[in-house]
């Protein structure tokens, strides 16, 4: 008798469990498609497809950083940082690195301090000087507009800049 009581609540629990999957099944259908569209506009794909969004910051393998941008006119922003510099390039297809011109370069200080810098000190000012060039750049339309707001840049912009520790 003892086994059977065991059988008719397991049965019993398995269709309650059954029943609360099944009520539940559009909310969980819901969060999975919220879960996978937020996922995909945190890739670069989505963020060139659409004007005005930059895409997250990428090391490079040398040890710098770069994002990218996509103008409404169609073109791309490439914000470089490396040792000593940090390069604003414009052009019309990103694929094709011929096609890059260079609109700026930025000094910064000096490449033997940077150099000596641990990674994650050098990642820290890296993103520092690519949300400062972020911020002077804005939000241009087209490739005139960024040449123009790139030129009224103060060479300085980055020449004492510290990340805070």
């Amino acid at each position: 008798m003892h086994a059977l009581a065991i059988v008719h609540w397991g049965y019993i629990v398995v269709a309650v469990l059954a029943a609360a999957l099944l009520v539940a099944s559009p909310f969980l259908l819901v969060l999975l498609r919220s879960a996978r569209t937020i996922a995909y506009t945190s890739t670069d794909d989505f963020r060139l497809g659409n004007a005005n969004m930059w895409t997250e910051p990428h090391r490079t393998p040398d040890g710098g950083s770069l994002q990218l941008m996509r103008l409404r006119d169609g073109h791309f922003v490439l914000v470089s940082v490396g040792v000593s510099t940090v390069k604003v390039f414009a052009t019309p297809d990103r694929s094709d690195i011929t096609q890059y011109r260079e609109l700026r370069e930025f000094s910064v200080h000096s490449a033997f301090e940077r150099l000596s810098q641990s990674s994650q000190q050098r990642r820290a000012e890296d993103l520092l000087f690519l949300e400062r060039v972020r911020r002077a750049i804005g939000w241009p339309e087209s490739v005139g507009d960024l040449v123009s707001s790139v030129q009224s840049i103060d060479s300085s912009l980055l020449l004492h800049a510290r990340p805070n520790a």
